[in-house]
């Protein structure tokens, strides 16, 4: 085996040994990245997310006046509107709705009948 290989195999048995007790989540050191990448061995970040979140904005009235207008009877009725409805929401309110996606106007309804059955 030529030294190269060795201490890549060296390198492995670091990192192996060093996990996380609480998750069992490899953890890496700079160092060991760093020689890992001279030696041309694949670099992985450590955690695999989803990215970055969007910021959580809140309801302003004219978007809920628009939701309102439209999708009024699903709230009555205690019944989560589908992709199809909400979409159509967002098509005839564009204005109002602009920076909103169907999920939002959807989760919007879903939490509103939720509030609806807890004061029940």
């Amino acid at each position: 085996m030529s030294a190269d290989e060795e201490e890549c195999e060296s390198l492995e048995t670091e990192v192996t040994a060093s996990q996380d007790q609480t998750t069992g989540c490899l953890l890496q050191t700079a160092e060991q990245s760093q020689r890992q990448a001279e030696k041309g061995i694949e670099v992985k970040p450590p955690f695999k997310g989803k990215g970055v979140q969007k910021k959580r904005r809140s309801w302003v009235r004219p978007e809920v006046r628009a939701v309102e207008k439209h999708l009024m009877h699903f709230i009555q009725t205690y019944q989560v509107p589908g992709k199809d409805a909400c979409e159509a929401c967002i098509k005839a309110e564009p204005l109002s709705l602009k920076d909103r996606n169907w999920l939002a106007v959807k989760f919007y309804i879903k939490n509103r009948i939720t509030a609806l059955q807890r004061k029940d």
